[in-house]
């Protein structure tokens, strides 16, 4: 089974997270060839979801990246807050991945029940941590949005803030679909005729709770 390692470089408090399909040892290996510090296991997550859980966990950290030399899987953080931080990794594949996938599937079943279903105080509950997580989700991007221009800001019209952020330029091309039916309906049906595709999926929308309730 693959796996999310978490190596310990030397005796210091900088770990490296990385995932692999092979051995840990062998891993181990292949990154020691010329470092002359040794690298030991600290950890490892076992799971078939190890893409996901290895980026949940290098997000956990983002504030203790090391981006000395222009790596971007070291990490220098306190051991416990690093089992802490291991800890919620494994919950988030074991539970929130479980219950995310078996959701997934759910929204693609075209035969609906008719009927509706009341909610019990257990889904009432939910519901009202799922407002609250959501109004903490609006604060925080405001925040973010926040020091991103701040940031940006302090950058003005220069390319890069050294080792923190760049300003790239890109050219992104689009098609104004509804233009292009309305100017050659002909053409438009037989594109999609020949490139076309059509696929169904349910769409989960949070209702605001009536006053009676």
């Amino acid at each position: 089974m693959a796996c999310v390692y978490v190596l310990r470089h030397g005796s210091e408090d900088l770990f490296k997270v990385g995932r692999t399909k092979g051995t840990i040892a062998k891993t181990i290996d292949q990154l020691s060839r010329g470092n002359p510090y040794r690298l030991t296991e600290f950890a490892r997550i076992e799971t078939e979801e190890e893409i996901a859980c290895e980026t949940h966990l290098h997000h956990a950290l983002r504030s203790k990246r090391v981006v000395d030399g222009g790596g971007t899987e070291f990490f220098r953080i306190d051991p416990g807050e690093l089992r802490e931080a291991i800890r919620n990794a494994e919950e988030y594949v074991t539970e929130f991945l479980s219950v995310k996938r078996q959701a997934e599937k759910l929204s693609l079943v075209e035969d609906l029940a008719v009927e509706s279903v009341k909610p019990t105080p257990v889904e009432m509950e939910l519901y009202s941590q799922l407002l609250k997580v959501r109004e903490d989700q609006d604060r925080l991007k405001a925040q973010r949005n926040y020091f991103e221009s701040k940031l940006k800001l302090s950058m003005g019209v220069s390319s890069a803030l050294e080792g923190i952020a760049t300003w790239k330029g890109e050219w992104k091309h689009t098609l104004d679909v509804p233009t292009f039916r309305a100017a050659e309906p002909g053409l438009y049906e037989e594109l999609y005729r020949r490139f076309g595709s059509e696929s169904y999926r349910r769409k989960f929308l949070l209702q605001r709770l009536s006053k009676n309730r």
